[in-house]
């Protein structure tokens, strides 16, 4: 699936041996790690971030590597591009070809390299948004918002060029009641990838988080990802006059905000003291509430039909269902 100029988004199996090339003190290592989740394959934007990276070149005294280089005919714009398939190749046309492929891991936040033969595409969960727990209407709300989000347009924008296109979502309530999942939920049916940040991430210095938010606003617009800042209690909450450096923080945040073409989804726990300013900019409230009894005994039916035996899928007596459906807990309990 296309996302973005150039970007692909596909999920890494189980137990990969996936490749990260990193250098020191000027020699080429290669350090291996295991990744498994979703990943975003563009090369372009790796090496615009990562100007410094550097690949495996041949070697400038080769002669004969250098004459072949300066043949005529492997100018610039002699080479053009097929409409191949994968299966018509032949296995002497995948012997030129690189193992690897160049992305980013949505899960570590880290650019890798990552072997060809283990990655593939992501097997959409477009039911998820039926397991949430929400009312009627907010159901309502979120369907809507998914549908209006495949078709974008940016002629009603800011009287500023570029400001003012993006939509940010502010879900809010007590924790363990299904915020996070909200997001994922959205994701997987608009079948868009989800990049999850916590609020510490982008740092706490003013001049650095700038730069680093310009990165993350900047990858998942490119991506058309959703962008989901949990936990952003540092950036919502209502500003004090004698706390200057949060202040700077908030503001160098509302700031970038006001560009973001995307879709921005916060999550917070303190709803009744949200600063002004940012109430301002948040197009979409959705307010999470404890969970009721029969909130709850829809959670557990859902765990259950997901546990699965050797003979098929557990079985639950309704009568056990709602014995645990009494007890007062929260999604993560």
């Amino acid at each position: 699936m296309a996302e973005g100029d150039g970007a692909y988004s596909f999920v890494v199996r189980t137990r990969i041996d996936n490749t990260k090339v990193s250098h020191s003190n000027g020699r080429l290592g290669i350090i291996k790690l295991f990744v498994k989740g979703r990943i975003m394959v563009d090369p372009e934007l790796m090496r615009r971030i990562n100007p410094n990276y550097r690949m495996p070149a041949v070697e400038a005294f080769d002669d004969v590597t250098w004459e072949m280089l300066q043949d005529e005919r492997i100018r610039e714009g002699a080479i053009t591009g097929a409409d191949l398939r994968v299966d018509e190749l032949v296995p002497e046309d995948l012997l030129v070809c690189s193992p690897t492929v160049q992305g980013f891991s949505l899960g570590d936040k880290q650019w890798l390299e990552f072997a060809v033969a283990n990655i593939k595409d992501i097997d959409w969960n477009g039911d998820v948004l039926t397991q949430l727990s929400l009312p009627a209407k907010q159901m309502k709300v979120i369907h809507a918002l998914c549908d209006a989000h495949l078709v974008r347009h940016y002629e009603f924008d800011d009287s500023i060029a570029g400001k003012g296109c993006g939509f940010s979502i502010l879900l809010h309530g007590p924790p363990g009641v299904g915020k996070t999942m909200t997001a994922e939920a959205m994701s997987e049916h608009l079948q868009r990838p989800l990049y999850s940040i916590s609020a510490g991430e982008p740092g706490i210095v003013a001049r650095a988080l700038e730069a680093r938010l310009s990165d993350i606003f900047a990858m998942a617009e490119r991506w058309h990802a959703l962008l989901l800042l949990d936990e952003a209690d540092v950036y919502v909450e209502q500003r004090a006059p004698k706390d200057l450096v949060r202040n700077e923080l908030v503001c160098v945040f509302l700031r970038k905000l006001e560009y973001y073409r995307g879709i921005l989804i916060l999550t917070t726990n303190r709803i009744t003291t949200i600063d002004e300013a940012v109430a301002s900019r948040i197009h979409l409230p959705l307010p999470h509430h404890e969970l009721s009894q029969l909130a709850r005994s829809a959670i557990w039916k859902g765990f259950v039909h997901r546990v699965r035996t050797r003979k098929g899928h557990a079985e639950c007596k309704s009568a056990d269902i709602e014995t645990l459906s009494r007890n007062v807990l929260n999604g993560r309990e």
